[in-house]
């Protein structure tokens, strides 16, 4: 099935589904479309949705970070597509894929219920400012983001300032966490990458440019195994460790 020239309404895309909708899309094209697919609510299923292609449609996908989530990587994007994310909650394990066009991150998203929140290789997450990550702040959770030496994961902001975002807040329930061959730029906070007691990260091949604060801060009795930790341009240090304790 083709879908070419619709999408008048860019908030609405030319498939549009909500509350408990639900939506699976195999082989289609969507071609010069106002926008893509639109998913509104925590309670749409999303059900087979794969080897679709997206041309010059804006966005392609306009979801929920739990919905981005259920999109599998078996879908193609042309470099004149966009993505957005609204901002919210992943309750439920997710993953966000590489599809070869920046992800624009519109508001704080926070990862709890016990969720894991998986970040492939190459995705680059372009988010507006006041954006954060929290993670674990009530009901446990993690973050995986697991970039590679050839395809690190990069979130800079929309603006290019210094602390135009806040951060990536590990909190006190968090568990599992890791980050690996991450750029980060533009972030805030009192670190890029804040670690709270009693949690457990392992960060790796991690910089952070033009970055307000130190790309990775710690509290004591947290558990943080870093190593090539960077602070770059107009970035003040690499790491902040806590005062007063052993930083190990």
């Amino acid at each position: 099935m083709v879908f070419e020239y619709g999408g008048q309404r860019s908030d609405r895309g030319v498939v549009y589904a909500n509350n408990e909708a639900r939506l699976s899309a195999k082989g289609c094209t969507f071609r010069d479309n106002g926008g893509g697919v639109t998913l509104q609510g925590a309670n749409v299923r999303l059900g087979e949705f794969r080897d679709n292609t997206f041309e010059r449609s804006h966005p392609a996908f306009d979801v929920s970070p739990q919905l981005f989530g259920m999109i599998p990587a078996e879908n193609k994007l042309d470099a004149a597509t966009t993505v957005q994310v609204e901002g919210g909650e992943v309750s439920k394990d997710a993953v966000w894929h590489d599809f070869g066009v920046p992800i624009e991150v519109k508001r704080p998203v926070w990862v709890d219920n016990q969720a894991t929140l998986t970040i492939r290789a190459g995705a680059k997450l372009r988010v507006h400012d006041g954006f954060s990550l929290g993670v674990g702040e009530f009901g446990g959770g993690s973050l995986r983001v697991e970039g590679t030496a050839e395809r690190p994961v990069q979130i800079f902001g929309t603006t290019d300032r210094r602390g135009t975002w806040d951060a990536i807040r590990l909190y006190e329930k968090a568990r599992g966490n890791l980050f690996e061959h991450v750029q980060l730029r533009n972030a805030g906070g009192e670190g890029a990458i804040n670690v709270a007691m009693g949690v457990d990260a392992v960060v790796r091949d991690v910089s952070c440019v033009r970055c307000f604060s130190p790309t990775l801060t710690w509290a004591c009795g947290s558990r943080v195994t870093s190593e090539r930790v960077a602070g770059g341009a107009e970035t003040p240090a690499a790491t902040l460790p806590p005062f007063g304790c052993d930083p190990a």
